[in-house]
């Protein structure tokens, strides 16, 4: 009788420690589906949050809108702009200026006289003819003349020297003892080649100078 008392209460032991770790396994399977369920469901703000919690900075400027035309629309561009030509403007042409010499100098040297009476300046000479330059508008002669005593005038011109003849329309004169750049009316010269000169006389016989004599020939 104790022996079969022994074996029910053992039976009965063996069932609730069974039953009770049956019902632990169980509690515990539903319990880890219950929060795969919460996280696989987790709501946006929650995810929003999480995200805000981790270091990654947020963007600073406004999310991207994809702007980009449809096919349809792109076709809607072509057909209305297919009429549409672009003009280039044409080049202008820029005109060129080319600087043109429009006077000439031919030089004639320097010298000094004392005499009252018009004298060659040896060497102070040069040929010219009219015939290479065209279109001559004027020619004249340019002289520096100084008489350091201040005393009367002291006077030059040019001469021809084939000829033998004195241009008057070529005499320069002056009275100052500083000196002064003189120039004479148009000339006529021959339209062919000369040999021209340079003579110098003064009026109260003081030696006097010729720092520059030149012919000036300027073309239109």
């Amino acid at each position: 009788m104790i022996k079969k008392l022994l074996i029910i209460m053992l039976v009965l032991f063996g069932s609730v420690l069974l039953f009770d770790i049956v019902y632990l396994n169980w509690s515990i399977i539903i319990a880890n589906r219950n929060k795969t369920v919460k996280s696989e469901t987790l709501p946006i703000a929650t995810l929003n949050t999480v995200t805000k919690n981790t270091n990654t900075p947020e963007p600073s400027s406004p999310a991207i809108i994809n702007t980009e035309c449809p096919k349809a629309c792109l076709e809607q561009i072509e057909k209305a702009t297919a009429s549409l030509s672009i003009v280039s403007p044409k080049p202008t042409a820029i005109p060129v200026v080319v600087a043109k010499v429009k006077e000439y100098y031919v030089p004639l040297g320097s010298g000094s006289t004392s005499s009252t009476t018009w004298v060659d300046l040896s060497g102070r000479e040069a040929y010219v003819n009219p015939a290479n330059y065209s279109k001559i508008k004027s020619i004249t002669f340019e002289a520096s003349l100084r008489n350091p005593s201040a005393s009367g005038r002291v006077y030059a011109r040019l001469i021809n020297v084939n000829d033998n003849n004195g241009i008057f329309e070529s005499e320069v004169y002056t009275e100052s003892n500083t000196g002064a750049r003189i120039e004479s009316s148009n000339l006529n010269f021959p339209q062919t080649n000369k040999l021209y000169r340079v003579q110098m006389k003064t009026t109260m016989g003081y030696e006097s100078f010729l720092d520059m004599a030149r012919i000036k020939i300027v073309i239109e």
